[in-house]
């Protein structure tokens, strides 16, 4: 990796996990992984075997939210 803008490791997490637990469906406990992923119903749709793409977009409206949120308290803009 030489641009690290290049890369959505969010997104890159949400695949690994998803193919974990769709080729180790017995041995992966997916819901250990809440706390490192934070969202009860991102863990859950990765138990329900959707697109991990899908699931990454489904982010975008709260995290505009946020980026929008934070520039009042960003010193350098």
């Amino acid at each position: 990796m030489t641009d690290r803008r290049a890369l959505d490791s969010p997104e890159m997490g949400v695949e690994i996990l998803s193919v974990l637990h769709r080729m180790y469906p017995s041995q992966f406990q997916v819901e250990k992984t809440l706390r490192l992923v934070g969202s009860r119903s991102t863990v859950e749709e990765i138990e329900r075997g959707d697109d991990p793409r899908e699931i990454a977009e489904s982010w975008k409206p709260k995290l505009a939210e946020y980026v929008e949120a934070r520039k009042a308290f960003l010193i350098y803009p």
